[in-house]
């Protein structure tokens, strides 16, 4: 190919580029003005394409008008990503001006003077150079190694198009006439801004010149092993069969050393040191926010050590009810099974531990309190051993996912004190407001109450004592929002039982009375709400009402009163598992989100605690225990 193709080719590369990039978020300014740019580097490519073609020198000016409108298009891509630069606020006017008077002077072909020449090529050097400047000028200032990174990458290629742009205009700076290294510099700069748009996570430039050199070493030393094989030997084989066997050999052959490969990059401009500290610095930048998960924040350092330290087995594992399994995991062969699993949950892992198993390196990394449960970190290599310095990295990454989670559950607390607060002060005014009309229908009630004969007079026993009740539940919602003493008093089991089968005499709730006592104290009005609304909300969880089915069992031990709700309806996921007790959070489409607030909170007002786990046979229970009734 001739290098006149190559500059044809350089101009559809920047043109597909600059699409690409365009397409990729059409309403981002810096993608709209990198494509601008791009546009422009590809008819710097096209003239000069044609130029050397036809020799016409009509091109030469369109070529000078494409250069001079350079450092306008460069100008609005650079401020486009550095915004808020006051130094190159600045030059928006002189740029724009300069630019124009130099297109239009171009066109009328005043090129022809060599002072035009001078001066076009003072104006490139002079604004590229302005640019460079304010880019290294935010790089200083910057603190976010995610933006450090980057701009070191829009440096990087700002500088070899201002580089290898030059030696077109200053043939004693060429040393490869009559190639055009400014035509290559485009090129070069088109890509690797390409690269730092499109890809949200960037290599640090370091690591990827060292890995680019690497695997040109690599190239080349398989590309002397395929002309060795092919043409160094004379056996009487086909030059195609010899080929075969020599592509064949390079395949097996860099499988086997690809991991050596990858060892050999490690060393080479100590890139581990900047790989790892921009993992570090990513996790610590990205989870400051109050939305962060822990289940984003575990899915997250699995994938970055699988890929960075290049594991065979990486993963993240909990311990729920006794039985262990995988949370999230990575592996080039086959996945951890429960068994092992369980053996890792047995052993005494303080903080972690490192040991090997058969031909494994193992780390485990203990994490207490992931959801209530016991968490493990594992991190294997097989057939290989893990380095002094990656033990370090490993350290510093769960220590720091530690203080992550910590400031996660902070934030969590704050934010359910929060809700609390200001649930609490809805309850009081539900109240306020219920409590007035409620007064005025009990005393008509009153009123009536000689005029209510027969049949009648039974109906009206059941209103009087419902107007009782919401009487009281007014009261437990002023529970709620103040921290009144409960009012505690001994009760009989079957009473209590009576109560709740009549509020739910339409509905399947199927009663197992298993308490050797028959009385405990408590407060009954509190009780009877809060198993009440966990009854409706196991019924709420069918979506067939005609196999909603609610079991209550009740047992006693010691001095301790154990109530469980039992349904087989959809379930709730286990990761909602200290969520669903939130004041405001609700899977119902008509739900405020109140309900397991409240009864969490009157359960705890009694001395009691309430739990939840997810039904084997599908579904939920929903646990509350009494203490000392």
């Amino acid at each position: 190919m001739t290098f006149p193709n190559v500059i044809l080719l350089g101009a559809i590369l920047n043109i597909f580029l600059a699409i690409i990039v365009f397409l990729s978020d059409t309403k981002n300014k810096l993608n709209k003005t990198f494509a601008i740019f791009c546009i422009n580097l590809a008819a710097w490519n096209i003239i000069c394409y044609l130029r050397d073609i036809t020799g016409n020198n009509i091109y030469h000016s369109i070529l000078y008008s494409s250069l001079s409108i350079l450092p306008l298009t460069s100008y609005y891509f650079i401020i486009s990503y550095l915004k808020k630069s006051e130094t190159l606020q600045h030059f928006k006017y002189p740029f724009t001006i300069f630019s124009l008077t130099l297109f239009i002077l171009s066109l009328i072909q005043v090129t022809r003077i060599a002072l035009f020449h001078d001066i076009l090529v003072f104006y490139l050097l002079i604004a590229f150079l302005i640019q460079e400047y304010c880019l290294i000028n935010r790089f200083l200032k910057i603190g976010v190694f995610n933006e450090r990174n980057r701009l070191r990458y829009i440096i990087l290629a700002t500088g070899i198009l201002l580089v290898l742009g030059i030696t077109d205009f200053v043939p004693a700076l060429n040393f490869i006439r009559p190639i055009n290294l400014g035509n290559i510099g485009n090129i070069i700069f088109s890509f690797i801004i390409s690269y730092t748009i499109l890809k949200s996570d960037i290599m640090p430039i370091n690591y990827a010149l060292m890995k680019i050199f690497t695997y040109i070493l690599a190239a080349t030393f398989f590309t002397f092993i395929f002309i060795f094989i092919t043409l160094g030997f004379s056996v009487s084989f086909p030059t195609t069969v010899k080929a075969f066997i020599s592509c064949m050999f390079i395949l097996i052959s860099y499988k086997i050393l690809e991991k050596k490969i990858f060892q050999i990059s490690e060393r080479l401009l100590l890139a581990k040191h900047y790989r790892h500290q921009k993992v570090l610095q990513q996790l610590s930048e990205k989870y400051l926010n109050k939305n962060a998960e822990f289940n984003s924040l575990i899915k997250d350092t699995v994938d970055i050590s699988y890929k960075i330290l290049n594991l065979d087995n990486c993963g993240f594992a909990i311990e729920t009810d006794s039985t262990p399994f995988n949370l999230y995991s990575l592996s080039k062969n086959c996945k951890i099974d429960n068994k092992t699993l369980k053996e890792w949950f047995k052993k005494d892992i303080d903080n972690n531990i490192y040991f090997r198993n058969g031909d494994k390196s193992i780390y485990l990394y203990r994490l207490e309190n992931y959801n209530d449960n016991c968490g493990i970190f594992y991190f294997i290599y097989d057939n290989e051993n893990f380095h002094d310095d990656d033990g370090i990295y490993l350290s510093t990454l769960i220590n720091q996912v530690k203080g992550i989670m910590e400031k996660i559950l902070l934030n969590k607390k704050i934010i359910n004190m929060e809700n609390i607060a200001f649930a609490g002060e809805i309850a009081a005014g539900i109240a306020h407001d219920i409590r007035n009309p409620l007064s005025s229908i009990k005393g008509a009630a009153q009123y009536l109450d000689d005029s209510i004969k027969g049949k009648d007079r039974e109906y009206f026993k059941i209103l009087l004592s419902d107007i009782e009740r919401i009487e009281h539940i007014i009261e437990r919602f002023q529970l709620f929002a103040s921290r009144n003493e409960i009012n505690k008093e001994i009760i009989a089991i079957n009473n209590f039982i009576r109560n709740i089968k009549n509020r739910f005499r339409n509905k399947k709730l199927y009663v197992n009375n298993q308490c050797k006592n028959t009385n405990f104290l408590t407060d009954p009005i509190i009780l009877e709400e809060s198993i009440y609304n966990i009854i409706q909300n196991a019924f709420d969880s069918y979506e067939d009402n005609n196999e909603n089915r609610v079991h209550l069992e009740i047992s006693d031990n010691s001095n301790n009163i154990i109530l469980s709700v039992i349904d087989n309806g959809r379930g709730l996921s286990i990761k909602n598992k200290n969520d669903i007790f939130l004041p405001f959070y609700t899977t119902k489409t008509d739900g405020i989100g109140l309900g397991l607030s409240i009864t969490k909170r009157m359960i705890y007002a009694l001395g009691g605690k309430i739990l939840f786990k997810e039904n084997p046979k599908g579904g939920t229970i929903f646990t509350i225990i009494l203490e000392d009734v």
